[in-house]
């Protein structure tokens, strides 16, 4: 059975997963540029910016937000199998930095991970409807539903993407997962694995903060805005996905050893 001392012992060998500089810069060598760049030319062409006009409006740059969204998505998940392979098959002494490529097993990766978000929407959707309608029978709900409807579906998604999350490193491990086995491994843990993933992305991100602020009285705002902008939270977020990612492939591993 999996308690909270049993997550908490998997902290150390995820922090030293990341504490391994070898392997953190054959993680990050090619990604971390990459995203750092792609930072930086958002913030000399930003996606949204409001026009000076007679009547407000936003200007919206659609290449920006297809490259942001494009380069994040393709990097972060190409790091995060990585991560997972490394920790189920170990490292790969030949390579020295690690080149994203869309290989079939990145193809099922990402695909597992549409599904669970696809999956988790629909769900969630389903739960805050049902939950409206159980309210609507003894409270007066606002005119604008589905505000409502909306909001809740996007507050309760995290939560059915947990229930589901060991598929992803089910496929990093080439194991056949069932969406029931996926739900039932994190069954009693759901809620801890959250608060948890929610740690990992607050360290890295209070680190570069704290960098923010240091920079801001030696260099001046405008510098250490498009420094740390891009470098720092680009470091922040391979950071937090590292972290995230050889966690949750312990915690697989663990689980499955005792099932």
């Amino acid at each position: 059975m999996v308690n909270t001392l049993t997550l908490l012992s998997l902290l150390k060998p995820t922090f030293s997963f990341v504490f391994d500089l070898k392997r953190l810069v054959f993680l990050i060598a090619f990604s971390w540029p990459v995203l750092a760049v792609v930072l930086l030319a958002s913030y000399f062409y930003p996606p949204l910016s409001l026009a000076e006009t007679v009547q407000i409006r936003f200007d919206v740059n659609f290449y920006m937000i297809f490259l942001l969204a494009g380069s994040f998505s393709y990097l972060l998940t190409s790091v995060m199998l990585r991560t997972q392979q490394i920790v189920f098959f170990g490292d790969d002494p030949e390579r020295r930095i690690f080149f994203p490529k869309p290989d079939k097993r990145f193809g099922r990766y990402i695909a597992a991970g549409i599904r669970i978000l696809l999956c988790s929407s629909v769900l969630s959707g389903v739960f805050v409807f049902l939950l409206m309608t159980l309210i609507q029978h003894f409270l007066s709900l606002p005119v604008q539903t589905w505000l409502v409807f909306l909001a809740g579906t996007v507050l309760f998604c995290p939560y059915f993407v947990v229930r589901f999350i060991f598929k992803l490193p089910a496929v990093a491990a080439g194991q056949p997962l069932s969406w029931w086995d996926a739900w039932r491994m994190s069954s009693r843990i759901n809620i801890a694995v959250a608060v948890l993933f929610a740690f990992f992305m607050f360290v890295p991100m209070s680190a570069v903060i704290v960098f923010y602020s240091g920079m801001q009285a030696v260099v001046g705002k405008e510098f250490a805005e498009m420094f740390a902008g891009s470098f720092g939270v680009a470091f922040s977020l391979l950071i937090s996905v590292i972290l995230q990612a050889a966690y949750c492939a312990y915690l697989y591993s663990y689980i499955s050893s005792k099932s």
